[in-house]
């Protein structure tokens, strides 16, 4: 990956070939499935993208900012159905997302990273993408099925200790959001 060539090093020092390839599989299902169904919630949930996306515009003049926002969601919305998320309803998105999310917690079943007693690049890939649909600025039924895996919520934890210990989120109360 781009850290890896940018500092020359191998997050996947040690695993076998068959650890490297488990872990370059659930990269790209994370990158290429579970990133998509959680950016299906971050947009099209009113209260998420108002609370999220919709402040990439704040600057922008008041009388460009609804164009902007319905031009971005536009553009979101032809890439969802281009990669197939975006085919379908709600409902179903919230299953594929969540069977995403049951493999990342089988995998990482009781061991501090997902392939093993250090971080690789697995780690940084479904960390981060963990991290945002836990967040707790944001709601969605595919945070509350990520909530549902203790492992997976204890680790992103343990991350954001590790690696961002000085972030709000760690203190942060999650705001109360519109029912």
């Amino acid at each position: 990956g781009h850290i890896e060539a940018a500092y020359g090093i191998d997050l996947d020092a040690g695993l076998t070939a068959g650890e490297r390839a488990v872990a370059w599989a659930m990269e790209r299902m994370v990158e290429n499935q579970l990133g998509w169904t959680a950016a299906w919630f971050r947009f099209f949930d009113e209260a998420n993208f108002e609370a999220g996306p919709a402040h990439w515009f704040d600057d922008a003049p008041e009388e460009m900012r609804a164009g902007l926002k319905a031009g971005l969601l536009e553009q979101v919305g032809i890439n969802l159905k281009a990669v197939g998320v975006g085919r379908h309803a709600p409902d179903e998105i919230e299953r594929l997302g969540a069977r995403s999310l049951w493999a990342l917690a089988t995998q990482l079943g009781d061991k501090a990273f997902m392939m093993g007693e250090r971080p690789t690049s697995l780690d940084a890939v479904a960390f981060a993408m963990l991290a945002q649909i836990l967040t707790p600025h944001f709601d969605s039924p595919l945070r509350r099925r990520a909530e549902g895996f203790g492992n997976l919520v204890a680790y992103v934890d343990r991350m954001m200790a590790r690696y961002f210990p000085g972030h709000p989120w760690i203190a942060a109360d999650p705001p109360q959001m519109a029912a």
